[in-house]
This record gives structure tokens, C-alpha cells and sequence, in this order.
């Protein structure tokens, strides 16, 4: 799931991404935009979502986090077979 489907779920606006991660507004946009983010920034994000819902989340389970240093493979998509 996106990060945006993530605080849709919790009924979170980035403002109170940011209240629960422990990261600025700015930083909190900046993830939802897909704007390059720190790994430790990213990890807080992960951390907050993840105790939110009682469940340990990774960083493949929250898409669309562009984090600096990490190459991310893209999720392949099967094309349908039209006969």
C-alpha cells in the first residue's frame, strides 16, 4: 500500500503523520510526495504506522517512499494475455 492509502486507513493527515513519527510537517509532505527522505526519517514514519496498527510493518510494505541510498525494486506488473 501507498503511505497515502496507510494514513487513509488511519484517518491521519500528514499533520498528524508528522505528530506520530516524531518528524516535521515538511518531512511528513515530503514522504507523501515522494520527494527523497532519509532513512532514519522514513524508519519513524514505519515505526509510527506499524504501532498504529499492532502490526510490524518493513519499508516494502509502505510504497512509494523514495529513501536516500536505497534502490527499490519496482513491483512487476503480468500484462493479461488478450486472445
Amino acid at each position: 500500500m501507498k503511505l497515502s492509502d496507510w494514513l487513509e486507513q488511519l484517518c491521519w493527515s500528514k499533520v498528524e503523520l508528522a505528530k506520530q513519527a516524531g518528524i516535521s510537517v515538511q518531512s511528513a509532505s515530503r514522504a507523501c510526495d515522494g520527494i527523497r527522505l532519509e532513512r532514519d526519517t522514513a524508519g519513524k514514519i514505519i515505526h509510527a504506522i506499524s504501532k498504529a496498527i499492532g502490526k510490524k510493518l518493513t519499508l516494502d510494505d509502505v510504497e512509494g517512499l523514495n529513501i536516500v541510498g536505497i534502490k527499490r525494486r519496482k513491483k512487476s506488473r503480468k500484462s493479461a494475455n488478450v486472445d
